[in-house]
């Protein structure tokens, strides 16, 4: 099993290496070689679109205002949570004001509201991640981790949307998982360069013969995070499995899910406004950097909340966001004739 270092990637503020392991290196014919990393990096050239459409397209053949982010060009943005992910995404507006969860999504020309995505639909693979996007601190983006695992995101805003999809007079924005159709996988360690977080992502896939091909990845992250609290924020990962039986007339697919992560959320940050109306100045109060600093702290006292049972609770502020999910899953697809099932 050969290992090797394909790439390095760097950002203002990530640096990720990428190691790739592969059994045999990939060629293409009239071409440079192609590594297993590159060979990993995508599922297919074409261009379409299949969430929330009759039937799938081209997308300069589509009369929606559609958009496709393929896996490779995830790479290359290093996004570090969904909100950054989503910001490249034509059309989408996103405030990340809380950090990586709990933050606000709409689509352009529709008002943005302060929690969550109320018009817009978060799914993953087709089906929704919740029901209702408006919900106040239990918002979409806090069961959903963008990682290896993703092997195109579409969105398509407005049009069909709402036909296809629930609570989404917007749009809908569907992450697709890779499926084992290249075989190969790879592993990158990303860490902070001007805070503190490392961070293990990987996925591997393949042919298992008889039809059968599967799909593995996730990730593994700790740290303080982006901003400075004096305590680990970050702890926890993702883990994604599926398999795929091809069919002669469609296919059948498992596909599971176990999501253990935790990430500090931020509130507003207190500024000094001087100056007039007509030509304020703002600043940063003496010892507190709005922009790097944190209002968390591990000296901050417990709180008493109450529970989903109703009963009191004590919470500790360390704790941030902490968000289990387990999730099973099951889809096929068959042609019968001139018709599809």
């Amino acid at each position: 099993m050969a290992l090797r270092v394909l790439k390095i990637i760097s950002t203002a503020s990530v640096l990720a290496v990428a190691i790739c392991t592969s059994t045999s290196p990939v060629f293409a014919q009239d071409a440079e070689p192609e590594t297993a990393w590159e060979a990993s990096r995508t599922v297919d050239g074409d261009d379409t679109v299949t969430t929330g459409v009759a039937r799938g397209r081209d997308r300069l053949s589509s009369a929606t205002s559609t958009s496709a982010i393929k896996d490779n060009e995830i790479i290359k943005l290093a996004p570090r949570s969904l909100a950054e992910l989503f910001r490249n995404i034509p059309g989408i507006r996103v405030e990340a004001f809380a950090g990586e969860a709990q933050n606000n999504y709409t689509v352009r020309g529709l008002p943005m509201v302060n929690g969550a995505s109320k018009f817009i639909q978060i799914q993953e693979d087709g089906l929704p991640v919740m029901e209702f996007g408006d919900l106040m601190r239990l918002t979409p983006d806090l069961f959903v981790r963008a990682d290896f695992n993703v092997a195109q995101v579409e969105s398509i805003r407005g049009g069909s949307a709402s036909t296809f999809a629930s609570n989404a007079p917007g749009g809908v924005i569907n992450l697709i998982s890779k499926t084992g159709e290249i075989e190969g996988g790879s592993v990158m360690l990303s860490g902070g360069v001007d805070f503190e977080s490392l961070r293990t992502d990987f996925d591997f896939g393949g042919r298992l013969g008889d039809g059968w091909r599967f799909h593995v990845g996730g990730f593994y992250r700790e740290g303080e995070g982006i901003r400075e609290t004096g305590f680990k924020g970050l702890r926890g990962g993702q883990l994604k499995l599926n398999v795929t039986r091809q069919l002669s007339n469609g296919y059948i697919r498992f596909h599971a899910k176990l999501l253990d992560d935790r990430v500090p959320t931020f509130t507003g940050m207190p500024l000094v406004v001087t100056g007039t109306n007509d030509d304020p100045v703002f600043s940063d109060p003496r010892g507190f950097g709005s922009r790097t600093d944190s209002l968390l702290s591990p000296t901050l006292p417990t709180v008493l909340t109450l529970g989903s049972d109703g009963a009191a609770r004590q919470r500790n502020f360390i704790d941030g966001v902490d968000v289990k999910s387990i999730a099973v899953g099951f889809e096929a697809q068959f042609s019968l004739g001139e018709w599809s099932i």
